[in-house]
């Protein structure tokens, strides 16, 4: 075939030669093969021109595809059918035969060239043939080539273009791509090539023969590297990568934070139990412990039956099995959650138990101090030890009983008899927010001496006493109902202080213990007047019965208790005189002596002036009246002086200058005229630190009662009428 045939047969499939970068430079780098004979697969056409139509289609069934296979095959048999020759008309269906096979396979089948001119023709055809048929390479570096392109010759590879023209061979196409390992980019630059004629020099014919490649030719193309279906491809499968690389880290960063979570739990848990808090206890790293009671099993065992055949002794059977009663929590406390591990038969478990029940009946929980969910923050206080002692325990801790925050035991002593084990003899939890009741087994603490609850939040009625309690403080609470002669058969009783309740009724004779020295009924509701065997406890010596809503006068007895050194009657319903036999001079004991805010009249008894040992004496708000005697300097004890809102006239006597002790003297809305002396005023500033008198001038102009130059507070006063 000559050269102007097959360039006139290329130019009409719009084929283009590059003669400077051939496309099989995209073929790897190792991969070096020459072309093999072709002279064996078609020596039958060795001698041979190859006719004219049978070159045609060949040539279409070539590069237009299976799409005209049809047409094809209708030109060939009118070629056949118009050949004349018997031999030729044979050979000629043999090569049509060859070239449809040759085409399905995508194989072009070149004949050897017999001479200068038909040499020419192959080195195209066989250049052609070399891109169709590239020498197969299983080599994992042929896919680097598939962005690459000869772009310095200036052609241009449209492989839109020829999937539109021939879809059916782009596919073709891309399957032989596939299999060869020829890029997307060389198969388009195969479509658009134009054969042009050329002259090919004998290097340039082996190079083309040889498939020899000069890399520095070839360079990436950047229109192309970037496009291809292989690069989103990777980018897919690198998208792919990362995406499952995220997945997987996240998966491994939940199970790094869960298993230090669990950690951490199990640190705080092994933390707390190294400390042995009690329920609800806030650990150094801010946890609690759950002091939520356990229900009672329903099969007891042998130390339960124990529990419960001791604790039977002191608690009933009722109380027992109420779910709600802090004895009840305390039992099953003992029984589940005590990491003390008693058996129950020792000594001091019945007071293990009753100061558990302490804890829960008012809710230990929210307790202040060494409570479940205590308020302490120093570093001393946030282990096991807690309050002001560094050596109390928090309640319900696995220590001894005796550790606990705010109880105190002893053995035998001086004072304590017969003392074989630890045995509690104080509780003090003043101020601790103590919420509900005081369970009545407190009372079976045989050694308790002192039982101070003060400052809380505690209802209910008052307990009973233990047989030995010498001290029982129970102020400013709410407690309520009426006073019972529980208190009578305690001996050894010396302070009752139940001041600031809610306490009512009447005071009963039996209330009083015969060994007490101290009564305080202050701020209650209780009415009546004062029995008469209050005036038989001759180890009185401090009485507050003020702030109630008792009656009667004020009787005469008071100056039978020898011993009597605080009688406060102030802020009730008493009435009559002041009578001399309460102020015994002989020893002046009396230091308190405060009847204000009550229906108190006449003048101050002759008396009261011996009363040497007098401190604070307050007569505020009566009915008294007369002058002040000049006997009052002889009360060089004197801090306090309160005798305002009364009817007493005169002048102050200059004698007040000799109480030295002087720190509080007011004595407005009197009938007191003329000017402060002077020798009282210079007790000013110290000792006598308030000084009120009625030296304010009227809203009218008109002049004040009295003139004092040194007051720290003056007063309107009374401004009667003249009638």
């Amino acid at each position: 075939m000559t050269a102007a045939t097959a360039t006139s047969s290329n130019k009409e499939h719009g084929a283009v030669s590059t003669n400077n970068c051939p496309l099989d430079n995209h073929m790897p780098e190792q991969t070096n093969h020459s072309v093999p004979s072709l002279a064996k697969k078609d020596a039958v056409n060795e001698d041979k021109e190859e006719d004219i139509g049978a070159l045609q289609l060949r040539e279409t069934e070539t590069f237009d595809g299976p799409l005209h296979a049809e047409a094809n095959r209708s030109q060939n048999e009118n070629t056949v059918e118009q050949t004349s020759d018997k031999n030729s008309r044979r050979e000629l269906e043999h090569q049509i035969t060859s070239s449809q096979t040759n085409s399905r396979r995508n194989v072009t089948a070149l004949p050897e060239p017999s001479s200068k001119d038909n040499r020419d023709d192959f080195i195209q055809d066989s250049t052609i043939a070399a891109h169709f048929n590239p020498p197969q390479s299983s080599s994992p570096r042929s896919a680097e080539f598939d962005s690459f392109s000869c772009y310095d010759s200036g052609s241009t590879i449209n492989q839109s273009s020829i999937e539109s023209h021939h879809p059916a061979e782009a596919a073709t196409s891309e399957s032989s791509q596939r299999n060869s390992g020829i890029s997307a980019g060389a198969m388009n630059k195969l479509h658009d090539v134009e054969l042009e004629p050329a002259t090919i020099s004998s290097q340039e014919q082996e190079n083309a023969i040889s498939f020899e490649i000069d890399p520095g030719k070839c360079e990436p193309d950047p229109e192309t590297f970037e496009h291809t279906p292989q690069d989103a491809v990777a980018r897919h499968a690198w998208f792919r990568s990362l995406n499952k690389y995220l997945l997987c880290s996240a998966y491994a960063f939940f199970w790094v934070v869960l298993a230090g979570m669990l950690t951490s739990l199990a640190f705080i848990v092994i933390w707390s139990r190294r400390f042995n808090y009690g329920p609800n206890e806030s650990s150094p790293l801010g946890g609690e412990v759950s002091s939520q009671v356990s229900a009672p099993t329903s099969a007891p065992t042998a130390a339960a039956e124990k529990y419960y055949s001791r604790i039977r002794a002191v608690t009933s059977d009722e109380v027992l099995r109420d779910e709600s009663t802090g004895q009840y929590r305390a039992y099953q406390w003992l029984l589940n959650e005590d990491r003390l591990g008693l058996t129950g038969d020792e000594s001091h478990f019945l007071q293990r138990y009753i100061l558990a029940s302490l804890y829960f009946a008012t809710n230990g929980d929210v307790w202040k101090e060494c409570g479940g969910r205590s308020s302490s923050s120093s570093s001393l206080r946030s282990g096991t030890f807690c309050g002001n002692d560094v050596y109390s325990s928090r309640f319900l801790s696995a220590v001894e009983e005796c550790q606990w925050y705010g109880i105190t035991c002893a053995k035998s002593t001086g004072e304590v008899v017969d003392l074989s084990e630890n045995e509690v003899v104080e509780i003090i939890l003043t101020d601790n927010n103590l919420r509900g009741t005081i369970p009545p087994e407190i009372s079976n603490l045989p050694f308790l001496y002192i039982l101070t609850l003060s400052d809380n939040s505690i209802k209910g009625t008052l307990p009973a006493s233990p047989p030995r309690l010498r001290t029982l403080i129970l102020d400013n609470n709410d407690f309520t109902g009426t006073l019972s002669p529980q208190f009578k058969n305690i001996n050894n009783l010396r302070t009752i202080s139940l001041a600031n309740n809610k306490l009512w009724g009447t005071i009963p004779p039996d209330f009083f213990p015969g060994s007490i020295a101290s009564l305080n009924l202050e701020g209650n509701k209780l009415s009546g007047s004062i029995p008469s065997t209050v005036f038989d406890l001759e180890e009185l010596s401090d009485v507050n019965f003020g702030s109630n809503r008792l009656t009667g006068t004020i009787a005469t007895e008071w100056g039978n208790l020898s011993q009597l050194a605080h009688l406060s009657l102030g802020n009730n319903l008493f009435n009559g005189t002041l009578p001399d036999e309460i102020f015994p001079a002989d020893p002046p004991v009396l230091k308190n002596f405060s009847i204000g805010l009550n229906n108190i009249w006449g003048t101050i008894p002759e008396a009261l002036y011996s009363a040497t040992s007098l401190e604070h004496l307050d007569l505020s708000e009566n009915r008294l009246t007369g002058t002040l005697s000049t006997r009052l300097g002889d009360l060089y004890n004197l801090r306090y002086l309160i005798i305002w809102q009364n009817e007493f006239e005169g002048t102050i006597p200059k004698e007040t200058g000799n109480l030295a002790s002087l720190a509080f003297f007011q004595a407005p809305y009197n009938y007191l005229t003329g000017e402060v002396p002077e020798e009282l005023c210079a007790l000013r500033p110290q000792p006598l630190a308030t000084l009120g008198m009625d030296c304010q001038p009227a809203l009218d102009g008109e002049a004040p009662t009295m003139i004092c130059s040194c007051c720290t507070v003056c007063y309107l006063g009374y401004f009667n009428d003249d009638d």
